[in-house]
């Protein structure tokens, strides 16, 4: 995941923030003392906080992927100048 961050990074000026997080969620369901149901679900994603002339710029992607990963970078951006 780094290298991913770091090479989405690469071509960016400026500050960049790239905050990773993953989470799993695990439930269970029981009847009677007998186990019906078990589920493991996961989420993970990247929020990105910009400072773009001297404005804060917020933007996040479920999808890790090096194109959205920078899409998102330019929404954080975009979202700083126009604020």
């Amino acid at each position: 995941m780094r290298d991913l961050l770091q090479a989405c990074l690469a071509q960016e000026d400026g500050f960049v923030e790239l905050r990773y997080h993953s989470k799993t969620f695990r439930s269970l369901t029981a009847e009677k003392g007998k186990i019906e149901r078990t589920s493991i679900r996961r989420r993970s994603g990247i929020g990105i906080r910009v400072l773009a002339e001297g404005t804060w710029g917020f933007a996040s992607t479920g999808k890790l992927d090096p194109d959205s990963i920078r899409r998102a970078i330019a929404d954080a951006r975009l979202a700083a100048r126009a604020s």
